[in-house]
């Protein structure tokens, strides 16, 4: 059940111009990516947009790749995310006054200099650099790195100790458990509400926290106001990213996630439903996608149903009418007219 892992969808092109309001300050995605001609001007603006939403940035182009860039922005006042998939090339960057960056290297390895020290990050591991300290990145092709923009007074009570120069931070359950919260956000279109916006980015720096080595009252606290609903927010982003997967089973996400499995049970019972269940109506959403979707029309709907993750096509389509009052065929009929 391994993938690569991603955090925003950067599939769908979009103007390279992107009108900067205060709107996108709710959390709304921003998607950025390159012309397929790219000269230094849209560079130079990119770099500028980037400075505003994240931490300042410059770029310097690999002389013999083909310059692309692809990146989705998420910006809320207390905490910023990014995630960036680039051509061969080297960045520089700088935290602005009050704020910290965090750069995590999602899929290849990260070259990293901070002050002249050179660092080497893995897959997972992250790096956190203070305030007005520059840094020089050098990726290579295919590079997908997840960037955080974090709040120094945020961060700084909750952790034992922080080099003001950089921290490397290991690929921790602390670190996976980061990851998946921020995927499981990227179901949400927007943040509307301040309470929620405010929730939100402390959950995001009380992990971050605990990756770094939080303090014994920090683990307290954070423990009491939001580990168990970011755990649960990883595990269901985590069921629905393998939902084509038929020995995707309780225990088995125990194991991924290393928690015993009466955890995850207890986590769903919290919300009032269960594992099973929620498996189960995930995979009749995305089997309910397919069927209703007339560019799928080709296929059967037997073949819907085991993508979907179903094992046997009876319990299917009886889960499929119970839930829906309507068959597969009549769903697809029903959509077919409709164009």
């Amino acid at each position: 059940m391994e993938q690569q892992e991603t955090l925003f969808d950067t599939s769908v092109p979009v103007p390279w111009v992107v009108l900067m309001t205060a709107e996108t300050f709710d959390f709304r995605k921003i998607h950025f990516v390159s012309p397929d001609q790219t000269d230094r001007r849209w560079i130079e603006w990119y770099c500028e947009e980037h400075s505003r939403q994240l931490y300042d940035l410059d770029i310097e182009p690999h002389a013999d790749a083909q310059f692309r860039l692809e990146t989705t922005i998420r910006t809320l006042p207390e905490v910023a995310i990014a995630h960036s998939v680039c051509s061969p090339m080297r960045t520089l960057h700088a935290a602005k006054d009050g704020d910290l960056c965090l750069l995590v290297p999602l899929v290849g390895t990260l070259s990293l200099q901070v002050d002249g020290v050179d660092f080497e990050l893995g897959a997972g591991m992250g790096a956190i650099g203070g305030p007005g300290k520059r840094s020089r990145i050098d990726a290579a092709s295919g590079m997908r790195l997840l960037s955080v923009r974090l709040r120094r007074q945020l961060l700084l009570p909750l952790v034992q100790s922080y080099d003001l120069s950089v921290a490397v931070v290991r690929d921790t359950q602390a670190m996976c458990l980061l990851r998946g919260y921020i995927r499981a956000l990227d179901a949400e279109e927007a943040i509307v509400t301040p309470d929620a916006r405010r929730l939100l980015a402390l959950h995001i720096h009380d992990l971050v926290a605990l990756a770094c080595g939080a303090t014994r009252d920090a683990r307290d606290l954070i423990e009491g106001r939001g580990k168990r609903e970011a755990r649960f927010a990883a595990l269901k982003a985590d069921i629905v990213a393998n939902l084509t997967h038929r020995n995707l089973t309780i225990d088995f996400l125990a194991c991924r996630h290393a928690i015993s499995p009466r955890y995850i049970g207890a986590l769903f019972a919290g919300a009032g439903t269960t594992f099973t269940s929620f498996v189960l109506e995930q995979r009749l959403a995305h089997a309910y996608r397919l069927v209703a979707d007339r560019r799928f029309v080709h296929r059967t709907i037997c073949s819907i149903a085991f993508d979907s993750g179903f094992g046997d096509l009876s319990y299917f389509n009886h889960a499929f009418r119970r839930r829906y009052a309507a068959t597969p065929s009549d769903v697809r009929g029903a959509a077919l007219r409709e164009s």
